[in-house]
């Protein structure tokens, strides 16, 4: 509960400072918050939470990480890019038919040799 809270307060600080916050966007069916397993600084699998703000906000929190990264996200052919203040892609996360977001390469292709129970977020 403490880092959704995080997550949140994080959000609307990044929105606030964006110039957005009056500035809702039309809905992309991606908002809300997701949990589950992301590769982490040292590449391995770790807990996950990210959430993404109808104003095109995201938090993201890996566990064995410090801090929370935040930036902005732009939904592209069923993809969730989260990009950093200057736009460049950090993350990819692909949608698939079992509703979960699955993390892709910042370029957009399948991760090579994830580690075991890795890489998807579900929807919380």
């Amino acid at each position: 509960m403490f880092t959704r809270t995080v997550l949140t307060t994080a959000l609307l600080s990044l929105a606030f400072l964006a110039g957005t916050a009056d500035a809702a966007r039309a809905p992309t069916g991606f908002e809300g918050h997701w949990s589950g397993t992301l590769v982490s600084a040292s590449d391995e699998a770790a807990g996950a939470e990210l959430s993404l703000d109808s104003y095109g906000c995201y938090a993201l929190s890996i566990k064995t990480d410090r801090g929370i990264e935040t930036g902005f996200f732009e939904v592209k052919d069923g993809r969730v890019l989260l990009k950093n203040s200057g736009g460049s892609v950090l993350r990819v996360l692909e949608r698939r038919e079992d509703g979960k977001l699955h993390e892709l390469t910042a370029e957009g292709k399948p991760l090579e040799g994830k580690p075991a129970d890795c890489c998807s977020l579900y929807k919380d």
